[in-house]
Protein backbone atom coordinates (compact mmCIF):
# COMPACT_ATOMS: atom_id res chain seq x y z
CA UNK A 1 0.00 0.00 0.00
CA UNK A 2 1.28 3.29 -0.73
CA UNK A 3 2.69 5.24 2.17
CA UNK A 4 1.75 8.77 0.77
CA UNK A 5 -2.26 7.92 0.89
CA UNK A 6 -3.87 11.23 1.07
CA UNK A 7 -7.60 9.42 1.58
CA UNK A 8 -8.44 9.32 5.04
CA UNK A 9 -10.89 6.19 6.44
CA UNK A 10 -14.36 6.66 7.27
CA UNK A 11 -15.48 7.61 10.41
CA UNK A 12 -17.76 5.00 11.96
CA UNK A 13 -18.70 3.52 15.55
CA UNK A 14 -16.40 1.28 17.64
CA UNK A 15 -18.08 0.20 20.27
CA UNK A 16 -17.91 -3.99 20.80
CA UNK A 17 -19.36 -5.61 23.82
CA UNK A 18 -17.95 -6.66 27.17
CA UNK A 19 -18.24 -9.89 28.88
CA UNK A 20 -20.28 -9.80 32.34
CA UNK A 21 -17.31 -9.39 34.34
CA UNK A 22 -15.39 -7.21 32.71
CA UNK A 23 -12.80 -9.06 32.02
CA UNK A 24 -12.12 -7.64 28.38
CA UNK A 25 -10.52 -4.19 30.35
CA UNK A 26 -7.41 -6.30 31.48
CA UNK A 27 -5.33 -5.13 28.32
CA UNK A 28 -1.51 -4.59 28.29
CA UNK A 29 -0.45 -1.03 27.31
CA UNK A 30 2.30 -0.58 24.88
CA UNK A 31 4.86 1.75 26.11
CA UNK A 32 4.66 5.50 25.06
CA UNK A 33 8.13 5.45 22.97
CA UNK A 34 7.23 2.24 21.42
CA UNK A 35 3.82 4.68 20.19
CA UNK A 36 5.44 7.38 19.59
CA UNK A 37 8.06 5.34 17.19
CA UNK A 38 5.46 4.01 15.56
CA UNK A 39 2.82 7.19 15.10
CA UNK A 40 6.23 9.29 13.51
CA UNK A 41 6.81 6.46 11.27
CA UNK A 42 3.35 5.42 9.88
CA UNK A 43 1.59 8.49 10.15
CA UNK A 44 3.71 11.36 8.61
CA UNK A 45 1.90 11.52 5.47
CA UNK A 46 -1.36 12.12 7.12
CA UNK A 47 -0.14 14.08 9.38
CA UNK A 48 0.67 16.16 6.59
CA UNK A 49 -2.29 15.86 4.99
CA UNK A 50 -4.23 17.11 8.00
CA UNK A 51 -2.40 20.11 8.35
CA UNK A 52 -2.57 21.05 4.86
CA UNK A 53 -6.18 20.68 5.06
CA UNK A 54 -6.94 23.11 7.25
CA UNK A 55 -4.25 25.33 6.66
CA UNK A 56 -2.45 25.35 10.31
CA UNK A 57 0.98 24.31 11.51
CA UNK A 58 0.55 21.62 14.71
CA UNK A 59 3.26 19.92 16.08
CA UNK A 60 3.15 16.57 17.63
CA UNK A 61 3.05 16.72 21.52
CA UNK A 62 2.06 13.39 22.87
CA UNK A 63 1.23 10.26 22.03
CA UNK A 64 -1.52 7.69 23.74
CA UNK A 65 -2.87 4.10 23.60
CA UNK A 66 -6.86 3.94 23.22
CA UNK A 67 -8.27 0.07 23.81
CA UNK A 68 -11.69 -0.64 22.13
CA UNK A 69 -13.42 -3.76 23.59
CA UNK A 70 -12.68 -6.48 21.63
CA UNK A 71 -8.68 -6.41 22.11
CA UNK A 72 -7.64 -3.57 19.46
CA UNK A 73 -5.71 -0.94 20.06
CA UNK A 74 -5.31 2.61 18.57
CA UNK A 75 -3.07 5.46 18.28
CA UNK A 76 -3.77 8.77 19.35
CA UNK A 77 -1.20 11.64 18.75
CA UNK A 78 -1.92 15.02 20.08
CA UNK A 79 -0.89 18.12 19.12
CA UNK A 80 0.05 20.95 19.86
CA UNK A 81 -1.35 24.03 19.96
CA UNK A 82 -4.59 21.76 19.16
CA UNK A 83 -5.74 18.86 17.07
CA UNK A 84 -5.73 15.32 17.40
CA UNK A 85 -5.54 11.88 14.95
CA UNK A 86 -6.97 8.71 15.79
CA UNK A 87 -4.97 6.17 14.08
CA UNK A 88 -5.88 2.19 12.92
CA UNK A 89 -2.53 0.48 12.61
CA UNK A 90 -3.83 -2.82 11.42
CA UNK A 91 -5.14 -0.98 8.40
CA UNK A 92 -2.56 1.44 8.04
CA UNK A 93 -4.79 4.49 8.35
CA UNK A 94 -6.32 7.26 10.55
CA UNK A 95 -10.04 7.42 12.00
CA UNK A 96 -10.74 10.15 13.23
CA UNK A 97 -8.86 13.67 13.08
CA UNK A 98 -8.78 17.30 13.74
CA UNK A 99 -6.22 19.98 13.49
CA UNK A 100 -8.71 22.39 15.26
CA UNK A 101 -10.40 20.90 18.28
CA UNK A 102 -8.36 19.71 21.65
CA UNK A 103 -8.18 15.91 22.46
CA UNK A 104 -10.84 14.52 24.06
CA UNK A 105 -7.97 12.67 26.51
CA UNK A 106 -6.10 15.45 27.04
CA UNK A 107 -6.58 15.31 30.55
CA UNK A 108 -6.26 11.94 30.82
CA UNK A 109 -3.17 9.33 30.16
CA UNK A 110 -4.47 5.77 30.98
CA UNK A 111 -6.86 3.09 30.69
CA UNK A 112 -8.61 5.47 27.88
CA UNK A 113 -11.27 3.82 25.47
CA UNK A 114 -12.57 4.70 21.73
CA UNK A 115 -15.92 4.00 21.04
CA UNK A 116 -16.00 5.81 17.54
CA UNK A 117 -16.53 9.68 17.10
CA UNK A 118 -17.74 11.82 19.95
CA UNK A 119 -17.28 8.43 21.80
CA UNK A 120 -14.58 8.86 24.18
CA UNK A 121 -14.11 6.81 27.68
CA UNK A 122 -11.71 6.15 30.91
CA UNK A 123 -11.91 3.25 32.61
CA UNK A 124 -13.34 4.49 36.42
CA UNK A 125 -14.02 1.24 38.87
CA UNK A 126 -15.25 -1.01 35.93
CA UNK A 127 -17.40 2.30 34.84
CA UNK A 128 -16.74 3.60 31.57
CA UNK A 129 -16.99 7.83 31.95
CA UNK A 130 -17.15 9.97 28.92
CA UNK A 131 -14.81 12.31 28.71
CA UNK A 132 -16.58 15.15 27.49
CA UNK A 133 -20.34 14.57 29.29
CA UNK A 134 -19.09 12.88 32.45
CA UNK A 135 -21.90 10.13 31.50
CA UNK A 136 -21.51 6.58 32.50
CA UNK A 137 -21.36 3.64 30.02
CA UNK A 138 -22.82 0.55 31.43
CA UNK A 139 -22.38 -3.24 30.07
CA UNK A 140 -25.85 -3.44 28.61
CA UNK A 141 -25.15 -0.25 26.57
CA UNK A 142 -22.15 -1.89 25.06
CA UNK A 143 -23.67 -4.89 24.48
CA UNK A 144 -25.83 -3.49 22.41
CA UNK A 145 -23.69 -1.98 20.32
CA UNK A 146 -21.14 -4.83 19.69
CA UNK A 147 -22.19 -5.66 16.32
CA UNK A 148 -21.29 -2.05 14.59
CA UNK A 149 -17.83 -2.19 16.44
CA UNK A 150 -17.25 -5.19 14.67
CA UNK A 151 -18.07 -4.30 11.16
CA UNK A 152 -16.18 -1.05 11.89
CA UNK A 153 -13.12 -2.85 12.03
CA UNK A 154 -13.79 -4.93 9.20
CA UNK A 155 -14.42 -2.22 7.05
CA UNK A 156 -10.60 -0.44 7.90
CA UNK A 157 -9.17 -3.86 6.83
CA UNK A 158 -11.24 -3.49 3.79
CA UNK A 159 -10.41 -0.38 2.62
CA UNK A 160 -6.75 -1.38 3.37
CA UNK A 161 -7.39 -4.46 0.85
CA UNK A 162 -9.03 -2.56 -1.49
CA UNK A 163 -6.25 0.70 -1.64
CA UNK A 164 -3.43 -2.32 -2.03
CA UNK A 165 -5.62 -3.72 -5.20
CA UNK A 166 -6.05 -0.41 -6.70
CA UNK A 167 -3.40 1.83 -5.74
CA UNK A 168 -3.91 4.09 -8.19
CA UNK A 169 -6.98 5.58 -6.05
CA UNK A 170 -4.63 5.98 -3.57
CA UNK A 171 -5.52 9.77 -3.15
CA UNK A 172 -9.36 8.92 -2.28
CA UNK A 173 -9.91 5.91 -0.53
CA UNK A 174 -13.56 4.38 -0.91
CA UNK A 175 -16.29 2.46 -2.57
CA UNK A 176 -18.15 4.56 -4.33
CA UNK A 177 -18.49 4.33 -8.19
CA UNK A 178 -21.23 7.13 -9.26
CA UNK A 179 -20.58 10.23 -9.70
CA UNK A 180 -22.82 13.55 -10.84
CA UNK A 181 -21.64 16.76 -12.99
CA UNK A 182 -23.44 19.56 -11.67
CA UNK A 183 -22.41 23.21 -12.17
CA UNK A 184 -19.26 22.26 -14.02
CA UNK A 185 -18.02 20.09 -11.38
CA UNK A 186 -18.10 16.13 -10.78
CA UNK A 187 -18.94 15.27 -7.35
CA UNK A 188 -18.31 11.45 -6.74
CA UNK A 189 -21.07 10.04 -4.93
CA UNK A 190 -22.76 7.20 -3.29
CA UNK A 191 -23.72 4.44 -5.25
CA UNK A 192 -26.47 4.83 -7.29
CA UNK A 193 -27.00 8.41 -6.77
CA UNK A 194 -29.02 8.78 -9.48
CA UNK A 195 -32.15 7.90 -6.89
CA UNK A 196 -31.38 10.95 -5.54
CA UNK A 197 -31.36 13.20 -8.22
CA UNK A 198 -34.81 11.57 -9.60
CA UNK A 199 -36.61 12.25 -6.46
CA UNK A 200 -37.33 15.37 -7.39
CA UNK A 201 -40.88 16.40 -6.83
CA UNK A 202 -43.20 16.48 -4.40
CA UNK A 203 -44.80 13.23 -4.75
CA UNK A 204 -41.63 11.32 -5.94
CA UNK A 205 -39.85 12.32 -2.55
CA UNK A 206 -42.45 11.77 -0.27
CA UNK A 207 -42.99 15.46 0.66
CA UNK A 208 -45.21 16.31 3.48
CA UNK A 209 -45.62 20.36 3.90
CA UNK A 210 -45.01 22.09 6.90
CA UNK A 211 -41.39 22.71 8.12
CA UNK A 212 -40.91 18.45 8.41
CA UNK A 213 -37.09 18.68 6.55
CA UNK A 214 -35.71 16.47 9.24
CA UNK A 215 -38.09 13.79 8.48
CA UNK A 216 -38.84 13.97 4.88
CA UNK A 217 -34.37 13.58 4.48
CA UNK A 218 -34.89 10.77 6.68
CA UNK A 219 -38.24 9.32 4.60
CA UNK A 220 -35.52 9.96 1.81
CA UNK A 221 -32.63 8.30 2.93
CA UNK A 222 -34.92 5.05 4.16
CA UNK A 223 -35.92 4.91 0.36
CA UNK A 224 -32.29 4.73 -0.86
CA UNK A 225 -31.64 1.69 1.45
CA UNK A 226 -34.39 0.04 0.60
CA UNK A 227 -33.86 0.15 -3.04
CA UNK A 228 -29.66 -0.99 -2.64
CA UNK A 229 -28.92 -2.20 0.50
CA UNK A 230 -31.98 -4.26 1.69
CA UNK A 231 -35.35 -4.55 0.87
CA UNK A 232 -36.61 -4.24 4.78
CA UNK A 233 -36.82 -0.49 5.33
CA UNK A 234 -39.74 0.20 3.34
CA UNK A 235 -43.09 -0.85 3.15
CA UNK A 236 -43.60 -1.96 -0.16
CA UNK A 237 -46.94 0.11 -0.59
CA UNK A 238 -44.84 3.17 0.06
CA UNK A 239 -42.77 3.14 -3.43
CA UNK A 240 -43.22 2.07 -6.95
CA UNK A 241 -41.25 -1.77 -7.39
CA UNK A 242 -37.67 -1.92 -6.17
CA UNK A 243 -36.48 -3.41 -9.76
CA UNK A 244 -37.21 0.20 -10.79
CA UNK A 245 -33.67 1.10 -9.20
CA UNK A 246 -32.94 4.38 -9.68
CA UNK A 247 -35.99 5.64 -10.93
CA UNK A 248 -37.80 3.94 -7.84
CA UNK A 249 -39.67 6.76 -6.46
CA UNK A 250 -42.93 6.91 -3.35
CA UNK A 251 -45.88 6.69 -4.23
CA UNK A 252 -47.15 9.08 -1.84
CA UNK A 253 -45.83 10.51 1.79
CA UNK A 254 -47.32 7.62 4.21
CA UNK A 255 -43.83 7.19 5.39
CA UNK A 256 -42.52 11.05 5.84
CA UNK A 257 -46.40 11.01 7.56
CA UNK A 258 -45.43 7.96 10.19
CA UNK A 259 -41.86 9.75 11.31
CA UNK A 260 -44.01 13.11 11.72
CA UNK A 261 -46.03 10.90 14.18
CA UNK A 262 -43.51 9.39 15.71
CA UNK A 263 -41.19 12.28 16.30
CA UNK A 264 -43.95 14.59 17.43
CA UNK A 265 -42.90 17.59 16.56
CA UNK A 266 -41.34 20.15 13.34
CA UNK A 267 -38.87 21.29 15.05
CA UNK A 268 -36.53 18.38 15.28
CA UNK A 269 -32.77 18.78 16.71
CA UNK A 270 -30.07 15.87 16.08
CA UNK A 271 -31.38 13.79 19.13
CA UNK A 272 -34.74 13.79 18.26
CA UNK A 273 -34.08 12.68 14.58
CA UNK A 274 -32.08 9.95 16.42
CA UNK A 275 -35.04 8.57 19.01
CA UNK A 276 -37.41 9.03 15.37
CA UNK A 277 -35.31 6.68 13.21
CA UNK A 278 -34.57 4.10 16.00
CA UNK A 279 -38.20 3.78 16.99
CA UNK A 280 -39.31 3.40 13.04
CA UNK A 281 -36.62 0.62 13.18
CA UNK A 282 -38.04 -0.81 16.40
CA UNK A 283 -41.58 -1.20 15.46
CA UNK A 284 -40.80 -2.80 11.99
CA UNK A 285 -38.22 -4.94 12.87
CA UNK A 286 -35.61 -3.64 11.20
CA UNK A 287 -31.89 -4.67 12.31
CA UNK A 288 -30.46 -1.04 12.13
CA UNK A 289 -30.14 1.38 14.54
CA UNK A 290 -28.79 5.24 14.35
CA UNK A 291 -25.47 7.22 14.87
CA UNK A 292 -25.33 10.66 15.15
CA UNK A 293 -22.25 13.46 16.30
CA UNK A 294 -22.37 16.98 17.08
CA UNK A 295 -19.48 19.83 16.61
CA UNK A 296 -17.04 19.78 17.34
CA UNK A 297 -16.37 16.23 16.48
CA UNK A 298 -16.77 16.12 13.23
CA UNK A 299 -16.06 18.41 9.73
CA UNK A 300 -16.58 18.09 6.46
CA UNK A 301 -13.93 15.53 6.13
CA UNK A 302 -16.17 13.38 8.25
CA UNK A 303 -19.09 13.97 5.62
CA UNK A 304 -17.07 13.43 3.41
CA UNK A 305 -15.55 10.04 4.18
CA UNK A 306 -18.84 8.46 4.90
CA UNK A 307 -19.62 9.30 1.84
CA UNK A 308 -16.84 7.60 0.18
CA UNK A 309 -17.49 4.44 1.98
CA UNK A 310 -20.97 4.47 0.20
CA UNK A 311 -23.07 6.03 2.93
CA UNK A 312 -24.97 9.02 2.78
CA UNK A 313 -25.67 11.03 6.21
CA UNK A 314 -28.35 13.57 6.77
CA UNK A 315 -26.58 16.93 7.85
CA UNK A 316 -28.34 19.11 10.18
CA UNK A 317 -26.95 23.21 10.35
CA UNK A 318 -27.21 26.78 9.09
CA UNK A 319 -27.29 25.26 5.38
CA UNK A 320 -27.17 27.50 2.12
CA UNK A 321 -30.77 28.35 0.66
CA UNK A 322 -30.03 28.17 -3.06
CA UNK A 323 -33.82 29.67 -3.44
CA UNK A 324 -32.62 33.08 -1.20
CA UNK A 325 -29.00 33.03 -1.70
CA UNK A 326 -28.98 33.09 1.94
CA UNK A 327 -29.12 30.42 4.64
CA UNK A 328 -32.25 28.28 6.02
CA UNK A 329 -31.62 26.22 9.45
CA UNK A 330 -32.32 22.74 7.53
CA UNK A 331 -31.61 19.11 7.24
CA UNK A 332 -30.44 17.50 3.84
CA UNK A 333 -29.41 14.35 3.11
CA UNK A 334 -25.63 14.57 1.55
CA UNK A 335 -24.80 11.88 -1.19
CA UNK A 336 -21.72 13.66 -3.25
CA UNK A 337 -18.26 15.00 -2.18
CA UNK A 338 -15.72 17.14 -4.78
CA UNK A 339 -12.50 18.04 -3.03
CA UNK A 340 -11.74 21.95 -2.90
CA UNK A 341 -14.80 23.95 -1.48
CA UNK A 342 -15.32 27.10 -0.75
CA UNK A 343 -12.84 29.39 1.03
CA UNK A 344 -10.78 27.31 3.74
CA UNK A 345 -13.50 24.39 3.45
CA UNK A 346 -11.43 21.31 1.99
CA UNK A 347 -14.60 19.54 0.70
CA UNK A 348 -17.32 20.69 -1.42
CA UNK A 349 -20.71 18.30 -1.43
CA UNK A 350 -23.76 17.79 -3.30
CA UNK A 351 -27.41 17.55 -0.92
CA UNK A 352 -30.92 16.42 -1.77
CA UNK A 353 -32.77 19.23 0.35
CA UNK A 354 -35.86 17.81 0.27
CA UNK A 355 -37.75 20.44 -1.82
CA UNK A 356 -39.19 20.38 -5.13
CA UNK A 357 -36.79 20.98 -7.95
CA UNK A 358 -34.08 20.94 -5.48
CA UNK A 359 -32.72 17.18 -5.40
CA UNK A 360 -28.74 18.07 -6.41
CA UNK A 361 -27.53 20.86 -4.55
CA UNK A 362 -24.25 22.43 -3.95
CA UNK A 363 -23.11 23.00 -1.01
CA UNK A 364 -19.85 24.92 0.30
CA UNK A 365 -18.73 25.07 -3.73
CA UNK A 366 -19.48 28.25 -4.56
CA UNK A 367 -21.10 29.31 -1.11
CA UNK A 368 -20.46 29.03 2.81
CA UNK A 369 -22.61 26.56 5.31
CA UNK A 370 -22.39 25.88 8.90
CA UNK A 371 -22.57 22.38 9.78
CA UNK A 372 -23.72 21.29 13.60
CA UNK A 373 -24.42 17.46 13.82
CA UNK A 374 -24.63 14.84 11.22
CA UNK A 375 -26.99 11.62 11.36
CA UNK A 376 -26.50 8.27 9.69
CA UNK A 377 -28.05 4.78 9.03
CA UNK A 378 -25.72 1.77 10.83
CA UNK A 379 -26.61 -1.25 9.28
Amino acid sequence: MKKNAVGVCIVLIMVICLSSTFLLFNINFESSSKAYNVAVGAKENYIRQMKAEYNVDVQMSKVKILNDFDGNTYTLTEFSPAGFMIYNEEAELPVEYSAISLSPYLEYDKDLYYGGPGQFFVKRNNLLIHTITGEELYINKISDLSEHSRRLYADNLKMKAALKAEPEAAGEIGICSSSQTVGGKTFTCVNFSQFFVNLDNPIKMGYVSGGYCAYIAGNILLGWYDTFISDSFVNNNHMTPRSDGVNRMYKNSNLTQELINIGGSNSVSISTLKKTMNKYFSNHGINASSYTITTPFFSGTTIKNNIASNRPVIVLGSLHNPQTGGKVAHASVFYGYVKGGYGLNAWGFLAHYGWSGYSAVTVNVSNNSIFTSMYKIEY
